[in-house]
């Protein structure tokens, strides 16, 4: 089900003062249509009590197409109804549309072809369905206004042109397009505590494993989903997050592959949700990749399984109050090889298996664990068997890894070194390459 808005559909360019009502050619019109002071403007206004608007109602246009292809408008908006001309073409005349509040079905081409149509358009909530071509070739940089309990749950191919929306506005969300028409940006409206179990993710539908999901997704509509193929028609290519979010569920945004630049994660978010971020980033190309930014004194305690797996990442910098990383939370991220260093924080306490599980791309450089809590969660194994009292770092090889087993042996009380290495408290490698000390731990 289409997760959109209500609200009364209007097509809303701006007030424009009444005066004539040309005449409609029914005797009972089902419709009003208002001539402003200049003569040359017109708003169309559906009657209350409407509840389907039928194929080609409201078209702008008689015919589309020619020969074979012809196809007829039965439009009741002909030049002789807005008292025009007979030559010229009626787009050029209606400004505004306002639908009403008892709309349930808009059906196929019901007002294609009105391009001077501007302003904001709103979406009944009442309204099930859009057909196809319903809004073609309608209107021009419009604001498209959702309402959170829209009954909307199919928009056919084509029912809104794409280069005629600027702007989708709803009561969760802002998405705007960018200025070259094919990307657009999503900001998460601010007051929004959670981001619910799918809520923004990029498809409705997926195959993880061997198990189908369905998201139930916000992001659906005009340049949004496409629902030939359940893509992205206009790719999101920046999220913003408001600072009153706390907790970003399972799947938010799953699957936003063009997301490029900083991606900041507000200081009261306290978990991240399974696959919330997978597969971030991953169509922007190397010099595009996501650079997540966690804000100062971040409140982050779990990062759920899957989080960021195979994500397209710049950098990113785990906060200092991190408890938990979830299996694969990390896994597979593409783009962090060039890292020099990475750290656990001091208050983690848990790593899942393959939480940072290595590709070719995976990350290396010097690994740094603070946590005495996660270096003595086997405290009784052989150091060499330290590979595996970390076991989201199975592929410890990309690390420093004498630099490692330092950090674990001095992890380590006196005490705690006597039973576990022996007396002295030294290790010493088997293949004699390296031994620490004490000593080794003040350096």
């Amino acid at each position: 089900m289409f997760a959109l808005s209500a609200g009364a559909f209007l097509l809303h360019a701006c007030d424009m003062p009444e005066s004539s009502s040309p005449a409609s050619p029914d005797a009972s019109p089902p419709y009003k249509l208002t001539q402003d002071k200049g003569g040359t403007n017109f708003t169309l206004k559906i009657d209350e009590g409407v509840t389907t608007i039928k194929a080609g109602e409201f078209a702008a246009v008689s015919s589309i197409g020619s020969g074979a292809d012809k196809k007829t408008l039965n439009t009741k908006i002909t030049r002789q109804a807005l008292g025009l001309k007979t030559d010229g073409e009626v787009h050029t005349a209606v400004t505004t549309i306002i639908l009403p509040s008892t709309l349930e079905t808009i059906e196929d081409y019901a007002f294609y072809g009105h391009t001077a149509v501007k302003g904001t358009l709103i979406i009944p909530d009442k309204v099930q369905s859009i057909g196809a071509h319903a809004f073609g070739k309608t209107g021009t940089a419009l604001t498209l206004d959702l309402k959170d309990d829209s009954k909307l749950n199919s928009i056919g191919a084509g029912a809104f042109d794409i280069a005629s929306i600027a702007k989708i506005h709803a009561p969760r969300y802002t998405l705007t397009k960018n200025t070259d028409n094919t990307t657009s940006t999503l900001a998460v409206a601010e007051g929004v505590t959670t981001v619910a179990e799918g809520e923004f993710s990029a498809l409705d539908t997926d195959t993880i494993g061997s198990k189908s999901i369905t998201f139930n997704t916000r992001l659906k509509g005009p340049f949004l989903l496409d629902d030939s193929n359940g893509r992205a028609q206009v790719s999101i290519t920046a999220i913003s997050l408001p600072s009153t979010l706390a907790a970003i569920e399972d799947y938010a945004f799953y699957n936003h592959t063009y997301v490029q630049g900083k991606l900041a994660v507000p200081k009261q978010v306290r978990s991240i949700g399974k696959y919330a971020f997978y597969y971030l980033g991953t169509g922007g190309g190397i010099k595009d990749r996501v650079n997540v930014v966690f804000e100062s004194e971040s409140q982050l305690v779990t990062v759920k399984a899957y989080a960021f797996r195979q994500a397209f990442l710049r950098g990113i910098t785990l906060p200092n109050q991190l408890e938990v990383i979830e299996s694969q939370a990390f896994g597979f991220v593409i783009g962090l090889q060039s890292a020099s260093s990475f750290t656990i924080p001091e208050k983690v306490r848990s790593i899942g298996k393959s939480a940072f599980i290595k590709d070719d791309h995976n990350i290396t450089g010097t690994l740094t664990i603070k946590s005495r809590a996660l270096a003595k969660t086997a405290a009784h194994t052989p150091l060499e068997n330290h590979l595996f009292i970390f076991p989201g770092i199975e592929t410890v090889s990309n690390f420093d890894t004498i630099e490692l087993y330092k950090q674990v042996y001095c992890s380590y009380t006196e005490t705690e070194r006597n039973s576990i290495f022996g007396t002295g408290a030294a290790y010493t490698s088997l293949d004699g390459a390296e031994t620490y000390t004490a000593a080794s731990c003040s350096d």
